[in-house]
């Protein structure tokens, strides 16, 4: 995505200050948040007021880019004037009825961005505002039938959809798990595919045998061991990204004594999952607590927090999904309700974009309302 030059501070040039702006800039990528210039922006308003914080980001192919935060999301279309533009609120469609509000955003394998959409989680594509083929389906989990749609699901109890995301345009992968109010809501977490008729394939998580056991917590494999996906007990899945080969990265969370949840990647290429080794990271603030997109040379950038303790600490890690090779590769100051800096490929995954929030840019005369954006080349490219 192209990124155009901007040579001067943007003091009185909003038309409304409840109104937020988004600069597009350019990034070095050495994982301190230095070397990004002061000049080269481009800034777009949004309708959605001032103070927001940026929980998720995706670039669609022809180069929109999606934001989501604070059950609000705003598409910005492509362009490279030097003057402020006008992104523009997202509105879910009628049929999802009053559970409308943008949870995050999931970009399939032909790069085409969707907002997903209440507690669903329901992916609506970005531009367009069209519902995917699978969203009745998708709905229906909530409800108190879901062996219907969810394959290894324990018979009538309702569960929660925690994470989804778009394979192409006619099958999604959802994670869900029981209620909370269950007994059983750390056992019983399953991800399975969604076809477009409705029809399901677990892919891993165990399935419901009437056993309140946890035989075989997934959290607690080695580092590079390799077992049968759907034999282990998954916690809750926060994240999944589809990978260039067809398999697909999972993550999960677990609560502890200081912290939201720790984080643990799986790598599942469809029948077996394997403990991916990566640097110690935690869930962030907002929905989605973690976000990720895949870069055209096969790596996952993924926007988690790097501290145990109440203070967040924003990071974002590269993966190498085939051999484990990861590293921080940025660091951002937090807002102080928490948000930082996010790392999200761009149009054709060449290079990323970064996404810094309201409140952390001191060089920019509108630094209360402003979410900038860098961009930098993705790490491990082609």
């Amino acid at each position: 995505m192209g990124v155009p030059a901007k040579a001067r501070h943007r003091a009185g040039t909003l038309a409304c200050a409840a109104l937020v702006g988004l600069a597009l800039t350019a990034c070095s990528g050495d994982g301190g948040g230095g070397g990004r210039g002061d000049g080269d922006a481009r800034y777009v308003t949004s309708p959605v007021g001032t103070g927001w914080g940026v929980g998720a980001a995706g670039v669609d192919r022809d180069g929109t880019v999606v934001l989501t935060g604070q059950n609000r999301a705003l598409t910005i279309p492509p362009g490279d004037s030097s003057d402020t533009e006008a992104g523009e609120a997202f509105e879910a469609p009628s049929e999802l009825s009053s559970d409308d509000d943008p949870r995050g955003v999931s970009v399939d394998k032909s790069r085409t961005a969707w907002v997903l959409v209440g507690s669903a989680l329901v992916p609506v594509r970005a531009k367009d505002g069209e519902l995917y083929p699978t969203w009745r389906s998708l709905v229906a989990i909530g409800e108190r039938n879901p062996g219907t749609v969810i394959p290894g699901a324990e018979p009538r109890l309702a569960r929660t959809t925690t994470a989804v995301a778009v394979l192409d345009d006619t099958t999604v992968v959802v994670a869900s798990r029981p209620d909370l109010g269950s007994t059983r809501a750390r056992a019983n977490v399953t991800v399975h595919t969604l076809d477009a008729e409705g029809h399901g394939k677990l892919l891993a998580g165990r399935a419901w045998t009437g056993s309140p056991d946890r035989p075989r917590p997934a959290a607690e494999l080695p580092p590079g061991e390799n077992v049968r996906a759907t034999d282990v007990d998954l916690d809750e899945v926060v994240a999944l990204q589809p990978l260039a080969d067809g398999h697909l990265m999972i993550v999960t969370a677990v609560p502890t004594e200081t912290s939201h949840g720790r984080l643990t990647f799986f790598h599942c290429d469809g029948t077996n999952l394997r403990r991916m080794e990566t640097p110690e990271a935690f869930v962030g603030v907002g929905s989605p607590a973690v976000s990720s997109s895949l870069t055209a040379g096969g790596r996952v950038v993924v926007n988690v927090s790097t501290s145990s303790g109440d203070q967040p600490a924003p990071a974002a890690l590269s993966l190498d999904p085939k051999n484990d090779a990861s590293s921080v590769i940025e660091r951002s100051a937090a807002t102080l309700g928490g948000y930082g800096t996010l790392l999200v490929a761009d149009a054709d995954g060449d290079e990323l974009l970064a996404v810094t929030p309201p409140g952390l840019d001191p060089d920019d005369d509108d630094n209360d309302v402003n979410v900038r954006i860098t961009s930098t080349p993705a790490p491990g490219g082609n």
